[in-house]
């Protein structure tokens, strides 16, 4: 993961290497179905990057805060 960035209350983006789309898709998958409220939606963001937006409702931003929490300790490793 290159960077996590908060967009807004309700929305966060996760940026990675473009090699990493297909585990990044993958992996939103997997979360869509087990939680619904999630939206996922991929862009690229740069000649070798992709970007991860993930938006929750608004009654959901405490998940969504954990989730940048484990995002932005997974990049410091």
């Amino acid at each position: 993961m290159r960077r996590v960035e908060r967009i807004a209350p309700t929305r966060v983006r996760l940026e990675f290497a473009a090699t990493h789309e297909e585990e990044a898709r993958d992996l939103a998958a997997r979360e869509s179905s087990c939680c619904g409220f999630f939206d996922f939606s991929f862009s690229t963001a740069g000649p070798d990057a992709i970007a991860m937006d993930i938006e929750v409702p608004a009654g959901r931003i405490t998940t969504l805060d954990a989730l940048a929490n484990h995002a932005t300790a997974a990049r410091r490793k």
